[in-house]
């Protein structure tokens, strides 16, 4: 494998990058009320880390499966030719 060939399945696409972040603001603000209801609606201190990490995961875990998911389908499609 070339090192352009390695760097190409490694790279973030703007599909990718807008499919995670639609999955970090509906996952993450499912979590965030499940996990933070009270500490957004005032009655209790709001915990800012575990709010933004909980919105950081899913990103995280989206953008991860999306890469991997590409790299394997090229190489399928290097496999196939």
């Amino acid at each position: 494998m070339t090192k352009s060939t390695a760097s190409s399945s490694f790279k973030v696409t703007p599909l990718l990058l807008k499919r995670s972040l639609i999955t970090m603001l509906l996952v993450g603000t499912v979590l965030n009320l499940i996990n933070q209801t009270d500490g957004l609606l005032g009655n209790a201190p709001l915990n800012v880390l575990n709010l933004l990490l909980t919105y950081l995961v899913p990103f995280l875990v989206s953008i991860t499966s999306g890469l991997l998911t590409l790299k394997e389908c090229q190489d399928e499609h290097r496999r196939d030719e």
